[in-house]
């Protein structure tokens, strides 16, 4: 069969990188667009909260997403201040890519910083985040805030159910987001690697395309309906039909606010959402869906 998996993410960084990995395992061919670029915000501000010494200051930091990761590890890496001793301080994290991307401090500085304490990698979501970091910090009794590292499209989840456990927090924004500049030529070229290696006339052909943030999404979209016709919402046959774009393809969503926004805003039918946001669990849902249509067409 003739497979492809776009992923609208950054291309994998570490040779044993699980989305390729587990793609490729399966028979399918992974392309990855990477659709933002960011910018780093309030380094001077992050670069002395690192050199601090954070007991009794804060009693945890919260990091959401792999790209606030990044801005903590790029300013301990670049600032030429001493850094505190955050050994006996937990990082709640909202899943294992954000956990994978802080490991480098650990590494880096094993005295300052513990693995052990990189938490929450299974919530997968905000919402299941802000409610495990509720229980674990019962088993603390540590004094002071959460720092909470942001960008600039975060929403208000996390912060709202803090607020309503009275758990005082202090946001930074520590990146800023926007479309790639040459978003629409990498759309192109992804589009033309996978027509060159799946061709549409094999009609065994099968191409999914994973969105993995609404922010992300909603710049992707206008390049994607160039090359790729798109299932609506309101009804399976239809698609967003081009003259330039016959070619049919499923949709997967990593996360439920990426869910909503897809198919309440953008309109779009997803035939796949993952349980978690896992490259396991990613692979487990398209497999599983592209089974079931095997079988319905025999």
């Amino acid at each position: 069969m003739s497979r492809a998996v776009l992923l609208l993410k950054s291309p994998p960084r570490i040779a044993e990188d699980p989305y390729q990995k587990l793609i490729q395992a399966e028979g399918y061919y992974p392309v990855f667009v990477e659709v933002l670029e960011s910018v780093l915000s309030n380094e001077k501000k992050l670069e002395d909260i690192l050199s601090s010494e954070p007991l009794g200051m804060y009693r945890g930091v919260v990091v959401t997403s792999s790209r606030s990761a990044e801005a903590w590890i790029r300013t301990l890496e670049h600032t030429s201040k001493d850094c505190g001793n955050w050994s006996d301080i937990p990082f709640y994290v909202v899943g294992e890519s954000t956990a994978r991307a802080l490991e480098p401090m650990t590494i880096s500085h094993p005295s300052k910083f513990s693995k052990r304490l990189i938490l929450g990698m299974h919530a997968g979501k905000a919402e299941l985040l802000a409610y495990f970091i509720l229980d674990d910090l019962r088993t603390r009794q540590m004094a002071g805030k959460l720092l909470y590292l942001t960008g600039d499209k975060n929403r208000d989840t996390f912060s709202r159910i803090m607020n309503e456990h009275d758990i005082p927090i202090d946001s930074l924004m520590v990146y800023e987001t926007g479309a790639a500049s040459d978003l629409e030529r990498r759309i192109a070229f992804a589009a033309q690697t996978i027509n060159d290696r799946c061709p549409d006339d094999n009609m065994n052909s099968s191409v999914w395309i994973i969105f993995f943030a609404p922010s992300s999404s909603g710049f992707a979209l206008t390049y994607l309906k160039q090359h790729f016709s798109l299932p609506q919402t309101d009804s399976s046959d239809k698609v967003m039909l081009q003259d330039s774009a016959p070619r049919s393809v499923k949709l997967a969503a990593i996360g439920t606010t990426t869910f909503e926004f897809l198919t309440n805003q953008a309109h779009l039918r997803v035939d796949a959402v993952p349980v978690k946001p896992t490259a396991e669990d990613l692979v487990a849902s398209i497999k599983e869906f592209d089974r079931k249509s095997e079988v319905a067409l025999t």
